[in-house]
């Protein structure tokens, strides 16, 4: 839409990312890049496997396994 045209590049915080579905679909939709958090290093395993599944390129998200409200109080 022409919102999303407007609002680019559009950048996003993920925070209890899980699976990276949130992710790889803004990263899919809108050429988005952003940020992925989640506390358990399996889901960042999984998130970085499903954006790899997408084809889609690996510097578009930033996966950092961290507690949710530390990273936002170190960032």
């Amino acid at each position: 839409s022409q919102e999303i045209e407007r609002l680019k590049p559009v950048k996003f915080l993920d925070l209890c990312c899980g699976s990276g579905a949130i992710a790889v679909s803004l990263v899919k939709e809108f050429d988005a890049q952003g940020v992925a958090v989640d506390i358990d290093k399996r889901c960042i395993r999984a998130s970085r496997n499903n954006l790899l599944l997408n084809r889609l390129p690996q510097s578009s998200v930033k996966f950092v396994q961290s507690d949710c409200i530390e990273y936002l109080q170190t960032t």
